[in-house]
């Protein structure tokens, strides 16, 4: 991908925003999300690659786990 015309940037381990989104998911699949062991907070989760590209004049993120 790096190497690529059509690729306009590459970022590793992308937050997952906003939060609330992601702990509706896991509740949705039955996953508990993660959470803080000391705070039982909400750990923001993280993609591992966003590739943004271009397709003419149109910009567009894809996300992959």
């Amino acid at each position: 991908m790096e190497y690529s015309d059509l690729v306009e940037d590459i970022q590793k381990q992308y937050p997952l925003l906003p939060i609330e989104e992601t702990i509706i998911i896991a509740n949705e699949l039955g996953i508990k999300h993660p959470t803080d062991l000391k705070s039982g907070q909400p750990i923001v989760m993280t993609t591992d690659f966003l590739v943004t590209t271009k397709n003419n004049t149109e910009v567009k993120s894809l996300l992959e786990h």
